[in-house]
């Protein structure tokens, strides 16, 4: 499976989906704002920090079946 992020610059979807084709994709995107090299920001903002820590849990959780 390919993850992809939906605001990534770097890797744009659109283009990973055309060079990967034949691969499972799962769009995913993040309720704030984020970059391909700092996906999961560092904040003193408690709200913002548990959005982030969320989105770091589901993307990691969806990486460990590959390693396992």
């Amino acid at each position: 499976m390919t993850v992809v992020l939906k605001q990534d610059k770097v890797i744009v979807p659109e283009m990973a989906k055309k060079v990967l084709r034949g691969t499972r994709f799962e769009d995913i995107d993040f309720s704030y704002r984020y970059v391909h090299e700092n996906p999961f920001p560092v904040t003193t903002n408690p709200g913002l920090r548990k959005q982030i820590n969320s989105a770091f849990d589901r993307f990691m959780g969806m990486a460990v079946p590959f390693f396992v």
